[in-house]
This record gives structure tokens, C-alpha cells and sequence, in this order.
């Protein structure tokens, strides 16, 4: 994703002002770990994944891409600076398949900024019967919480979990392994539902309304 430089900056600027080159022939231990991490080749493993076994609890401001304006909310939006977008997901008995696919959607920048910066929140409807009454929205956006925001090494995706065993229990038949695309179809069409911009009862008594004009 597109943050990872915006989340690094700050430490990356600060260890760029605070260290100086050293003049001679020796080269310094700075350079000489450099070195070891890129193995000669000249490619530097990017700082954000350099510092994923640490976990410092302040987070920093991301800023999304420009493009997804329409999709952003009015919130700003924090990711932890070392395990931003790196938290695995706990895998709760056969639910390899739901956490593959948990991850897939995680890590697509306008769905991650759309419930980060709670726009989700402003186009919730839970009065729409073909959703959950909100349920999914509110534990995909518990889970954005989760991956990008916290900064332990893994997470338990319960709550989603949970949901998703309630409103799709042929997805967990059994404990068995499923199919992850038949997931990821339910949970976008879930989604869909429950942040649906089109009243349904606002619809019908439309339609009702069309209806009476054609007769009269």
C-alpha cells in the first residue's frame, strides 16, 4: 500500500538528521549493516519492515490516496507505525480460507481508508433487510481496527467471525475448510447491503407512486 513511506517518514527523517557520514578510509558500522541488509545488490529492504518486531503504541496519520476522495470520511486515519497492514489473523480451528480472504479485502487501499477514516459509518443502513442490520460493516470495520491500527504480531478475528457464522453458516458447515472466493462473495455482497445508499422502503412507496400516475 501507498503508506508505508507517509508512516515511516517521521523516524526515517529524524535517524537521516541525526546521523553524519564519517570522513576517511573506514567505512562506518551504519554503512556496513546497510550493506548486509541489501547484500550488495543495491536494494534496501524497505524501514517499514525492518522495525515489524518492535511495537510501539502511538500511531501515526496516514493519509490515503487523492483518487478515493469520494470514499474517504470525515475522520483521520491512524495506522501503528510498526505493525501497520503486517498482524496476521489467528486461525480459529478450519478458518484458513476466511482469514485469506479477511486479508485480501484488508489490504485494497479504498476499502481499508473507506472504514478507517469512517465514511462506513455515515452510509450505514441497517434497516435494509437483504443486510445483516449493520452487524458486517460494523465487525469489517472492527477488523480494520485490528490489522492496521494495532501492534501486536496477530489478532483474533472473533467478532467477524462470529457474524459471518451467524448470517452464513454454509461458509463454516462442518469446521471444514471452504472455498475462500465463496466467502469473499458473500461478505462483499454483505457489505453491500448493509452500506447500501437506497432506502428500501423509500423505494417501494416510489414505485408505489410511479404506479398510481400510470393508472390515473
Amino acid at each position: 500500500m501507498g503508506h508505508a513511506a507517509s508512516a515511516e517518514s517521521p523516524r526515517r527523517n529524524s535517524r537521516q538528521g541525526s546521523s553524519s557520514p564519517r570522513s576517511g578510509g573506514g567505512s562506518s558500522s551504519s554503512s556496513s549493516r546497510a550493506r548486509s541488509r541489501d547484500g550488495g545488490s543495491g536494494w534496501k529492504v524497505p524501514h517499514l519492515f525492518m522495525v515489524c518486531g518492535t511495537a510501539p503504541q502511538d500511531l501515526v496519520p496516514w493519509t490515503p490516496g487523492q483518487r478515493w476522495k469520494r470514499s474517504l470520511g470525515k475522520n483521520q486515519a491512524n495506522i501503528s507505525k510498526s505493525r501497520g497492514g503486517l498482524v496476521g489473523l489467528v486461525n480459529m480451528g478450519n478458518t484458513c480460507f476466511m482469514n485469506a480472504g479477511l486479508q485480501c479485502l484488508s489490504h485494497i487501499e479504498p476499502i481499508n481508508a473507506y472504514f478507517l477514516t469512517g465514511k462506513y459509518a455515515e452510509e450505514l443502513n441497517p434497516s435494509n433487510p437483504y443486510g445483516t442490520g449493520g452487524k458486517l460493516a460494523r465487525g469489517f470495520a472492527k477488523l480494520q481496527e485490528m490489522l492496521w491500527q494495532r501492534s501486536s504480531r496477530c489478532q483474533t478475528p472473533s467478532q467477524i467471525h462470529s457474524t459471518l457464522s451467524k448470517f452464513a453458516r454454509h461458509l463454516f458447515r462442518d469446521s471444514d475448510q471452504q472455498d475462500a472466493q465463496e466467502l469473499l462473495a458473500y461478505l462483499l455482497d454483505g457489505l453491500h447491503e448493509d452500506l447500501n445508499l437506497v432506502k428500501v422502503q423509500a423505494a417501494k412507496e416510489r414505485c408505489k407512486a410511479a404506479a398510481k400516475k400510470v393508472d390515473s
